[in-house]
């Protein structure tokens, strides 16, 4: 069979809805139909057995969900058509991201190679609502309480935010075998914004044989028959249980006199409320309260409130006053991705120390921690293009970091040509199976791991040593290797000045420098150290991938910081492999 007569692959993330047969999609059970491989965990395989005659079945177990797209992506390339299937919807901590994950590290897009389908199923916010009544009819939002691949000062965060916004909230994975705590941390962060006898639902297993739903409060919800089957709903200020049934109001009642349908006085049918955003602004701008005032009162960050009166804001982190609770967690700059307390410690320590003249303000002391801390060796990007002048600019940061000798050994190419891009990224891939292989352990892990975003990014740079280096001996008559050194301390710069502005940027070093030199018609004793992915990115990651993925963790101080001698017994960074 020719290229052109081959059968075209199609992975299709199919979401099967709650699990009873009545409440799949008639597109759900068709997509399986199709299908000549199903992929899915045990348990979901379990949902559509009666599906699966004649077809290649692939269970996997739970935390094997780049397993299960690696597997796809690779029956769909030989042509195969694959149903991944997911309970609830693929879309809500289903597959569908981890399977584009694989797809887009694979160099796929949707206008060429395999075709993607996503098939959308009841998710089990959706379920669990339906089963208990109408608890979502005001603002929601979903959080998941599993730590495998989120940070818990993450999670904690969101909860937070969550519990003092007065959403209604569905918590996913919220206890399991293992991971016992989370839900009592959860009731704990809840219970300091929501009174304790906040409605809350937990239901078991939806719409499945052992369907189970529980009414109770949230002083009392730690203490319920909760596990990985189960979904928690919190309910709002508003939410309120009656017969049997928990409700959150839509908000009617602040507009109309709901037995009648009749308008209340000061508000008009159709329009926003009179305490909407304009009627908001103006008494705000005409009350006489200070800032600080109206941002208590309103539960608000002091920046915002600021910023709308037309005043100073006082400072690079505001608190958000909650009334009844006192001040909550600072809340961050806008674009910040980290707690004060994730910060460190060390910000102003001189000035607090005693003041020198030479010192920083202690505001752009803070701007500078922030971005040495919030600095990410990023691998996932947008594909906006950056603003005219964006490259230039980075590189003026570069090339005004110290180097040994002022030998300025750093000479970066810009790779503008996409045939020219696509071959680097080939080196790199040859690369990084070539590490695969000579590790030790973790090689089947490491293969899943995206270590580059060349195909991806805005924007590729390459950053190599001048030739004649030989020729600059300040500082490298014993130390010939400072050359590297500076041109570190140059991409450090540029990554700084990148964080600063919201622009990630990755350093990728899996490559063979003569080949890239090769490549690139570099002039002998002239050596390529980098290859730069920059762009725009969604998020920058909450800690480094490597640490995230359980590789390796930050070192304590008294583990790099020693007195007079090296101490007995210290050694080197352990590996992970």
């Amino acid at each position: 069979m020719n290229e052109s007569t081959a059968q075209r692959g199609k992975i299709m993330l199919v979401g099967l809805g709650p699990g009873s047969p009545e409440h799949m999609t008639a597109r759900a059970r068709a997509a399986i139909a199709e299908a000549d491989t199903v992929i899915g965990y045990a348990t979901y395989i379990k949902l559509v057995a009666d599906l699966l005659e004649g077809k290649e079945v692939i269970k996997k177990g739970m935390t094997e969900e780049l397993d299960r797209a690696v597997e796809a992506l690779e029956r769909a390339g030989r042509g195969r058509r694959v149903a991944l299937v997911s309970s609830g919807d693929a879309g809500v901590y289903g597959m569908a991201g981890p399977t584009f994950e694989v797809l887009f590290q694979a160099g796929w897009n949707p206008a060429s190679g395999i075709e993607v389908e996503i098939v959308p199923g009841a998710s089990a916010l959706n379920s669990c609502a339906a089963l208990v009544g109408a608890p979502l009819t005001h603002d929601f939002c979903a959080i998941s309480l599993s730590d495998l691949l989120t940070p818990w000062p993450v999670i904690a965060r969101r909860l937070d935010a969550a519990a003092a916004a007065d959403f209604v909230v569905a918590l996913y994975n919220p206890k399991s075998g293992r991971r016992t705590g989370q839900i009592l941390e959860a009731q704990r962060l809840f219970l300091a914004h929501r009174r304790p006898d906040t409605p809350v639902a937990v239901v078991k297993s939806a719409y499945r044989a052992k369907q189970r739903l529980e009414f109770t409060t949230l002083d009392r919800m730690a203490d319920c028959d909760i596990g990985m089957l189960s979904t928690v709903l919190i309910g709002n200020s508003q939410t309120f249980v009656r017969n049997g049934l928990m409700v959150t109001p839509r908000g009617y009642g602040n507009k109309y006199e709901v037995s009648s349908g009749e308008t209340l006085d000061g508000e008009r049918a159709g329009r926003s409320l009179s305490a909407g955003l304009d009627g908001w602004l103006a008494e705000v701008r005409s009350s006489g309260e200070s800032a600080e005032a109206l941002a208590r009162r309103h539960a608000l960050p002091l920046a915002y409130v600021c910023e709308v009166l037309g005043e100073r804001w006082p400072g690079p982190v505001a608190e958000t006053f909650c009334p009844g609770t006192g001040p909550s967690l600072p809340h961050p700059a806008p674009g910040a991705t980290f707690s004060q307390g994730e910060k460190g410690s060390g910000h102003g320590f001189l000035g607090r120390a005693g003041k020198s003249p030479h010192r920083y303000e202690t505001a752009e002391i803070d701007g500078l921690w922030r971005a040495m801390r919030e600095r990410r060796d990023m691998r996932h990007f947008l594909p906006d293009p950056l603003p005219e002048g964006t490259i230039e600019h980075l590189v003026e940061a570069a090339h005004i970091a110290p180097s040994v000798g002022f030998m300025q050994p750093w000479r970066f190419l810009r790779i503008k040509d996409a045939d020219l891009r696509r071959r680097i990224h080939g080196l790199v891939e040859e690369e990084r199976l070539r590490t695969a292989e000579v590790l030790p352990s973790r090689n089947a892990e490491f293969r899943r791991v995206k270590i580059e975003g060349i195909l991806d990014c805005a924007e590729v740079l390459v950053c190599a040593l001048m030739p004649g280096r030989e020729a600059h001996i300040v500082g490298r008559r014993t130390l010939p290797q400072m050359d590297i050194a500076s041109v570190g301390c140059a991409i450090q710069n540029m990554w700084l000045a990148a964080r600063a502005e919201g622009i990630g940027l990755g350093w990728v070093s899996f490559f063979d420098p003569q080949a890239l030199a090769g490549l690139l018609g570099m002039p002998e004793g002239a050596e390529p150290v980098a290859i730069l992915c920059i762009g725009r990115v969604a998020a920058f990651y909450p800690r480094p991938m490597f640490e995230d993925a359980g590789w390796g963790q930050r070192l304590p101080l008294d583990q790099i910081l020693f007195d007079d001698r090296w101490p007995a017994g210290a050694g080197g960074t352990p590996t992970a492999y």
